[in-house]
């Protein structure tokens, strides 16, 4: 049995179009036997360990720089650059 670990910024329960390709690659594989793990950031900020259809998913809580990036992201877009 080979191992497999996908290591995405997102997955389950809430993930993008990269989330769901590594669920889809990462459930394939299980079904063939494959031992498969994903490492994600957590969405509320804690560690924790799941098993989503026979893969292991490893919640880690999100470094700091994401979220003062992604707290910060309301801010730039709002503030408008005028062309003249």
């Amino acid at each position: 049995m080979k191992q497999y670990i996908f290591l995405t910024n997102q997955y389950l329960p809430k993930p993008g179009a990269t989330g769901m390709c590594v669920h889809n690659v990462a459930t394939e594989l299980a079904k063939r036997g494959e031992s498969v793990a994903t490492v994600c950031y957590s969405f509320d900020r804690n560690y924790h360990v799941q098993v989503i259809d026979d893969v292991k998913v490893f919640y880690i809580p999100t470094p700091v720089y994401t979220v003062i990036c992604v707290s910060n992201k309301s801010s730039i877009n709002s503030s408008k650059i005028s062309p003249h």
